[in-house]
């Protein structure tokens, strides 16, 4: 009768144990917010793109303009239930002339920073330009080469991908692929070209030390009656 009790009472612990440890690690429906900046290079490299860029940031080539226009941290500007879609800001197309202008090559930094929950709250994802623009068409794609990253706060990991999956120039889907829009007859600004991120939360704490002992007691217990099952045996 007694084994019976304390097995029945070894086996709670254990259950009550594991699942608050397998929790530390799960996913999480937690309240985030978040600003977005951007910095634009020069084709081929070189010196680091300016950090923590500008709300709007701009690129001009040729006679064709590329502006980045960001979260601003203003009244709920990005503050979002995760998991959720949201957008990390969108891209605007203007000028531009009759024939085909090239971006190919010029460099972008979109700057992800986390008001909340704070931490290690800066994300950066780097991409590269390419294609052609002209008057009413536009063959050109953002190329994110970093599609993912995660910013650590106390207990909390939170987890922006970028899920957008244009069509390049071969044909097919292309994870991080953003298609810029053309710009109008005569240079109007283009329709908004948005990045589209899907954020979730994962906890990261670490067990209490009483979440630890509910566990151990509970081997300890099974443990004994196993000894005593042994001995009667």
């Amino acid at each position: 009768m007694i084994r019976s009790i304390l097995k029945t009472a070894s086996i709670f612990a254990l259950v009550a144990g594991f699942a608050v440890l397998g929790s530390a690690t799960t996913a999480s429906a937690v309240v985030v917010q978040y600003m977005t900046t951007g910095s634009f290079g020069p084709a081929g490299g070189g010196a680091p793109l300016p950090y923590p860029g500008t709300d709007p940031a701009s690129v001009t080539i040729g006679t064709t303009t590329i502006t980045f226009i960001g979260v601003p941290l203003i009244g709920n500007n990005g503050l979002i239930d995760t998991p959720t879609n949201a957008s990390l800001g969108q891209f605007v197309t203007s000028g531009g002339s009759s024939v085909d202008q090239s971006l190919n090559g010029t460099q972008f930094n979109l700057y992800v920073t986390q008001v909340s929950p704070a931490g290690s709250n800066v994300g950066t994802f780097d991409s590269v330009l390419n294609g052609t623009v002209r008057f009413l068409n536009s063959q050109a794609y953002v190329d994110f080469a970093t599609v993912s990253q995660t910013i650590n706060s106390p207990g909390l990991a939170v987890t922006y991908n970028i899920i957008n999956a244009a069509r390049n120039f071969n044909g097919s889907p292309v994870i991080g692929s953003l298609a810029l829009n053309r710009p109008g007859i005569t240079g109007q600004p283009s329709a908004p070209a948005s990045i589209e991120a899907f954020i979730t939360s994962r906890v990261t704490a670490v067990p209490e030390p009483t979440t630890m002992a509910s566990a151990l007691m509970g081997l300890a217990v099974l443990a004994g009656v196993g000894r005593m099952r042994r001995k009667t045996a």
